[in-house]
Parts: structure tokens; C-alpha cells; sequence
């Protein structure tokens, strides 16, 4: 089920799943709503510290920390 799911979100498209998600991981918003998104959506969102590239990396080894997968 999408509640059991995490994923990266950026942009309007991925409101909807965000929104089904247990947990969603955002790399850099790249529109106002997914900021309201994020800001309304609590501790379920996380977002970067960090835009671009980096951001995502960033994001890709938390993910891989938080669910124990080797990077």
C-alpha cells in the first residue's frame, strides 16, 4: 500500500502521491504549493538542506541510513 511507501517529491505532479505517502522526501521544491506542502505536512516531509544534486544525494543516503540499505 502507498501508506507503507516512501518517495522524492519535487513539484506539483507529486502532490497527490505525496499525499498518500507514509513519508516524502523532497530534494528542493521547485513550486509554492509543494512548499505549502511541506510546511503543512510536518514531520511528514522531509526536505534537503541543500538544492540540486547535492540535495538529492543528500537525500538518497538519509533514505539509505533510516532503512538500512548500504549506500
Amino acid at each position: 500500500a502507498l501508506s507503507d511507501c516512501v518517495a522524492m517529491c519535487d513539484d506539483d505532479n507529486d502532490l497527490g502521491l505525496a499525499a498518500a505517502l507514509a513519508h516524502a522526501y523532497v530534494p528542493g521544491c521547485t513550486s509554492e504549493s509543494m512548499r505549502a506542502a511541506v510546511r503543512a505536512g510536518g514531520e511528514r516531509f522531509t526536505e534537503a538542506e541543500v538544492g540540486g544534486l547535492e540535495g538529492t544525494e543528500a537525500l538518497l543516503r538519509r533514505i539509505g541510513d533510516e532503512f538500512g540499505v548500504p549506500a
